[in-house]
């Protein structure tokens, strides 16, 4: 008597498929154990930060705007069909739109 060769490999098949769960449910309990760990370092972050940036001076201390005298001529604003990019006027032709200064 000989057994077809789709009901060896659905035998086969049945007997081998609770095997992969395992790696999974492994993965699943092992990924929780790390958070502990992150947790208590994120809690040490904002007094760590808080207490750099007393020391440091504030990024709007230092902030400046251009001029126009201090502003590169080659750069132009150029509108696209997207909106108005900004961009050397070559660029901005290569692209099809259309530069101006100001």
């Amino acid at each position: 008597m000989s057994i077809p060769m789709r009901f060896r490999a659905l035998a086969l098949a049945l007997l081998l498929a609770p095997l992969g769960g395992c790696f999974v449910f492994d993965e699943i309990d092992s990924a929780g154990q790390p958070a502990g760990k992150t947790a208590a370092a994120d809690a040490q972050r904002p007094a760590q930060a808080g207490a750099n940036a007393a020391a440091r001076p504030s990024w709007w201390e230092k902030a400046s705007s251009l001029d126009p005298a201090g502003r590169d001529a080659s750069v132009v604003s150029c509108r696209l069909p997207g909106g108005v990019q900004y961009m050397r006027e070559a660029d901005c032709l290569t692209r099809g739109g259309r530069p101006s200064r100001g």
